[in-house]
């Protein structure tokens, strides 16, 4: 990249995004190669018009990687990609509606993630439920730590 200390940028007073995955993750057969996606979260109603986001998401680019355009080997734009399926609505009992990382019937089996949970949204919502059931299993654990310890 043209300026390769910048791997992510979220942009601050209009919904862009940039991330250089190639930074900390081998993605190419081609060690000198970038994978990098820029991105526009869209309004809920979902209406936009893709050729004015994707002339938007350029000139994002061209600001924070000047020359870009030059080191392109394949492009893809998909304008109407989906970034979360489920939006909390009080119709499913908003963020308390969501599951729990505790599987219910499933003794010892967790999860986590964006739809997981009763505290935020995409990845504040994966990180808070990943602690939760982190929490959980180590109580978990504790008690089976204290069973193990008195022969029970």
């Amino acid at each position: 990249m043209p300026n390769p200390k910048t791997t992510f940028v979220l942009g601050a007073d209009a919904p862009w995004y940039y991330s250089n995955h190639s930074a900390t993750a081998s993605l190419s057969i081609h060690s000198e190669r970038n994978v990098v996606h820029v991105m526009k979260y869209l309004p809920a109603t979902g209406h936009s018009d893709p050729k004015r986001d994707e002339y938007e998401l350029t000139g994002f680019l061209d600001c924070i990687q000047s020359g870009w355009s030059k080191h392109v080997v394949r492009k893809r734009l998909l304008p109407r990609m989906l970034v979360t399926h489920a939006v909390p609505t009080a119709a499913t009992g908003g963020l308390q509606g969501r599951p729990s990382p505790q599987i219910k019937g499933r003794p010892g089996i967790y999860v986590a993630g964006d739809w997981v949970g009763s505290e935020g949204m995409l990845v504040h919502a994966s990180l808070a439920s990943a602690r939760e059931a982190a929490r959980m299993i180590l109580a978990d654990t504790d008690i089976y730590t204290e069973g193990a310890q008195d022969g029970t």
